[in-house]
């Protein structure tokens, strides 16, 4: 108790200096009070605090306490430390060897090509070996050693390796007793205050701190309480007879271990299911409606709702525990078996048809905007009765973590509401969920939310063959986007060509309204349809895309990231009525593909598409991006055997003139 009374200086210092750049620096962070501890930051005002790096406190019962904000007053500053401990420390260096000759004349494409040596030696493409497990390196490591000249064949450029760790933290301590007082505290191994270090759910347990957090990110925007769950508000509903959240945090730890649902976007999809499924964590039994009449009683239990009677049984079967036939409320009041239930139905519990794959059919794709992915099939033993009498011995189901994977909120709840019954709702939790520390993670942002986004063809693949059914290396990549594509002929290619055989359904890919419907010279019948939300389109842009060639671009001159954006459809044999100005909603049917525009015929059929700023002809790739970036297609080496047949196939039907498509369109503008 010498020190009590005293005030002491406290200083919190980085380890390695991750953060600020030098080892032992100062971090500056906000002092703030204890009521603000609890308060959230109004939208559109300051965090609240004091930003410091030396904090007075008076020492009592050999404790000092000082609330602070682990942040720094300013968000651009903020965003500098998330980017620095994202990026992590310099390990080592990369030396990469140019394939071919590789011309940089100014910064613009110096930082082009950065962005494609980076995609290639983090994938091993362009004979380069990958870059170790573990490293990465960024596009500014690699413009620093780029310089503006014409790289040959077999020149090397070598560039730093940064590796992602723990951002250690301690405590620099003073104070005046009978002595000076200068110490360091938590500045040894086990002992560090820790941030950053790849700490996202991936493969792993969630932390009582954790769910809480997602609890709280969940609960707090509806005026819930965090601790306040299992708690049913309407007639019918149930609760477990454990309602505690360290309970209920172990059951889902163990069901999300045991049914592979072990990454952050799978994890952040069956957490918004369940949540909505449960009324927010509030009750593990469907409430008595209109419905339950029909089907009690095996209405809804368990925190995905296991509903009917052949779901009882055949979840009966694979547990071999009869009981759930004859007390199905066991589902609802054993927290364990409300989320082992959860956890089945996720992984194998969707009743389909026994066969080796799944896509929604066409009447419900179109009455529900689903994505027309196809998903493997897998068949399981079973025992149940339909309602006709007849006993099913074998079902085929698909895992929904693969749905997750693609990060497809509309098929997945399909799939398990049967319809888009409070999708909004889901839409927005799936949306929260991401953005919650613990949740945050590279493979959260693999694909753009198909709900708000169809392909503009089923199946979407890249043409294989020259018009004339030719073959070769460069046939592979004749389809893509770049003013040098078709160097050959001297010729830029302005979109990106999708296979499509004659009369197959072309679909807008996101809302928007009908911009433009006529005969263009070269590309024959088209229709243009402006996006309705040109940011959110831009949000969905792939960072994931590994162009095919060096002769690939990302977009021409002139592209602009802000304004207006359309989409562009070529060749088409036929296009639906519209009239200028028209709304069209994601997914809908604008027409077909065909053969239109190209004089003297094809053997091989495409869809043309294009994404441009810019609505103007004839001005090559010009307020034009690749559509590789947003749309997730085959390339050739990613096709099947059957995919690459089927344009062998149309090309042994020979040259195919259908100049015209189904009607030609007029040759002047809508509006």
């Amino acid at each position: 108790m010498l020190l009590d009374g005293q005030q002491v200086t406290i200083s919190i210092k980085e380890k390695d200096g991750i953060i600020k750049g030098s080892p032992d620096a100062l971090l500056p962070v906000l002092e703030i009070t204890e009521a603000q501890m609890e308060q959230k930051t109004p939208a559109g005002q300051a965090v609240p605090g004091t930003e410091k790096t030396a904090f007075t406190g008076i020492v009592k019962n050999n404790i000092v306490q000082i609330p602070i904000h682990l942040r720094p007053k300013s968000e651009e500053e903020l965003k500098q430390w998330q980017d620095n401990i994202n990026k992590g420390k310099e390990d080592g260096t990369y030396t990469y060897t140019f394939g071919g000759p590789t011309n940089i004349t100014n910064e613009t494409q110096k930082a082009s090509t950065a962005k494609i040596i980076l995609e290639n030696a983090q994938k091993g493409n362009a004979k380069n070996t990958k870059i170790e497990n573990g490293k990465t390196s960024s596009e500014e490591e690699i413009k620093k050693v780029l310089v503006i000249k014409n790289y040959q064949a077999g020149e090397t450029i070598t560039f730093k390796l940064l590796k992602k760790v723990p951002e250690f933290l301690y405590l620099h301590v003073k104070t005046q007793g009978q002595r000076q007082h200068d110490k360091k505290f938590l500045n040894k191994v086990g002992a560090y205050f820790e941030i950053g270090g790849g700490k996202c759910s991936c493969n792993r347990d969630l932390t009582v701190s954790e769910f809480k957090e997602i609890l709280k990110h969940l609960r707090e925007s509806e005026g819930l309480e965090i601790n306040n769950i299992w708690n049913p508000q309407n007639p019918g509903g149930a609760s477990p007879s454990d309602t505690s959240i360290a309970s209920t945090l172990d059951k889902l730890n163990k069901v999300m271990k045991k049914y592979e649902i072990n990454s952050c976007i799978r994890r952040v999809y069956f957490i918004a299911e369940c949540y909505h499924e449960t009324d927010r964590f509030r009750s593990t039994k469907e409430y008595t409606s209109s419905h339950t009449a029909g089907y009690d009683p095996y209405r809804g239990r368990g925190i995905i709702q296991l509903t009917h009677k052949e779901a009882y049984e055949r979840y009966s079967f694979y547990r071999n525990q009869n009981s759930l036939l004859t007390n199905p409320d066991e589902v609802a009041t054993n927290l364990d078996l409300a989320f082992d239930s959860a956890g089945w139905y996720f992984k194998q519990g969707k009743l389909l048809s026994v066969g080796d794959s799944w896509s929604p059919n066409s009447t419900d794709r179109q009455r529900y905007n689903l994505n027309n992915r196809s998903y493997p099939k897998s068949n399981y033993d079973t025992k149940f009765t339909t309602p006709n009498g007849s006993i099913v011995k074998r079902y085929g189901s698909i895992d929904l973590n693969l749905v997750a994977d693609n990060d497809d909120i509309v098929v997945i709840s399909y799939l398990i509401n049967g319809g888009n019954k409070g999708l909004e709702e889901r839409k927005k939790y799936v949306t929260g969920l991401k953005k919650i520390p613990v949740f945050i993670c590279d493979k959260n942002k693999t694909q753009p939310s198909s709900g708000d986004w169809h392909d503009p063809v089923d199946n979407p693949m890249s043409t294989n063959l020259y018009q004339n059914g030719n073959f070769d290396n460069t046939s592979k990549i004749w389809g893509l986007f770049g003013d040098d594509i078709r160097r050959e002929v001297s010729r830029k290619h302005t979109g990106l060509d999708f296979f499509a055989e004659r009369g197959k359904p072309i679909y807008a890919c996101v809302d928007g309204t009908v911009y433009n419907r006529r005969w263009h010279s070269g590309y024959g019948n088209t229709i243009t349809i402006k996006v309705k939300d040109p940011q959110a389109f831009m949000e969905r842009k792939r960072t994931d895309y590994t162009r095919k060639t060096t002769r690939e671009m990302e977009k021409g001159a002139s592209w602009s990231d802000s304004g207006d954006i359309f989409l562009f459809y070529a060749h088409l044999h036929s296009v639906k009525d519209f009239t200028f100005g028209q709304e069209v909603r994601c997914g809908q049917q604008l027409g077909t593909t065909g053969r239109s525009g190209v004089t003297g015929g094809t053997c091989a059929p495409h869809l043309h598409f294009e994404i441009f700023c810019r609505y103007s002809m004839g001005v090559g790739t010009s307020y034009r991006i690749n559509p590789a970036y947003f749309v997730n297609y085959k390339f050739y080496d990613e096709q099947s055997e059957s995919e690459r047949n089927a344009q062998t196939n149309e090309k042994n039907k020979g040259k195919i003139n259908e100049v015209n498509g189904a009607a030609k369109l007029n040759e002047t503008n809508l509006n």
